[in-house]
């Protein structure tokens, strides 16, 4: 009975220091995903497109910009595009396995690489918001710099065997 009592006291212990270690752990690869999937799902939708596609300039008489105006439209379409195929991804995706050492457990960093590997998987829910920001930077004399930027702000809940956390990421891209 001594002996069952004083495993079940060194696994409750060995769990309470473990805990967010694998937590931490399971963050990490949530947002190291959830950045990959963002940058890849970005990547492929505006290489299709161009400022012109984006954005109407128009000019005056002396070939001077006159005014730019946002083609709203086609901003809304790739905004959808995106954050569709980001959502997709996540929704579509595998559980993920995440490698702990029992080392890294100790807390101690040197002992980090050391020791057995756990093995834990993870599943993924997460949710896109976006906005988009339109803005004007001076880079000279008689210059301006227009960017048009798309804040998507990703939160992920991972879902672990040892519970669930919540993890949030904002990454700002540009469109144009």
């Amino acid at each position: 009975m001594t002996l069952v009592l004083i495993i079940f006291i060194g696994i409750i212990i060995f769990f309470k220091a473990a805990y967010p270690i694998f937590m931490a752990s399971c963050k990490n690869a949530a947002s190291s995903m959830a950045v990959n999937t963002v940058n890849e799902e970005v990547a492929k939708v505006i290489q299709t497109y161009t400022y012109e596609d984006i954005v109407e300039v128009e000019k005056d008489v002396n070939g001077k910009i006159a005014t730019i105006q946002a083609r709203f439209t086609q901003i809304n379409d790739i905004v959808s595009q995106i954050t569709e195929n980001i959502q997709e991804r996540i929704d579509q995706s595998d559980t993920q396995k995440v490698y702990i050492n029992l080392g890294k457990v100790s807390g101690v960093s040197f002992l980090s690489y050391i020791g057995p590997t756990f093995e834990i998987e993870m599943e993924r829910a997460g949710d896109i918001n976006s906005k988009v920001k339109s803005e004007f930077e001076s880079v000279g004399i008689n210059q301006t710099l227009h960017r048009i930027n798309l804040e998507l702000e990703c939160k992920m809940s991972i879902l672990t065997p040892f519970g669930s956390v919540a993890e949030e990421m904002t990454t700002t891209v540009i469109l144009a």
